[in-house]
């Protein structure tokens, strides 16, 4: 989590947070978090790095596929469904 106290600071904490994130070895949430009025409604300058310093700075996306094995599903039966919309009429 980065707390951005300027335009600048969001756009970089951004930058870094992605970074930080799709780190194969960390893979735990980011967010950038700043002021919800002053900071989104405010004129200021910010200086944007060239295009390759970024994809430099940044990893290469690679998506996280996800198989089949790792989740176990049960099968739901229309005898479930059927008690559960019973129940939850019984509340009404």
């Amino acid at each position: 989590m980065g707390w951005a106290a300027t335009p600048q600071e969001v756009f970089d904490n951004t930058l870094i947070n992605y970074r930080v994130g799709e780190d194969q070895r960390i893979m735990l949430p980011q967010f950038v978090c700043q002021d919800g009025y002053f900071l989104s409604h405010i004129s200021d300058k910010v200086i944007l790095p060239e295009l390759s310093q970024v994809r430099e700075f940044l990893p290469p996306y690679k998506a996280l596929i996800l198989s089949a094995v790792n989740f176990r599903c049960r099968t739901v039966r229309r005898s479930d469904l059927t008690r559960v919309l019973r129940w939850m009429r019984r509340g009404q």
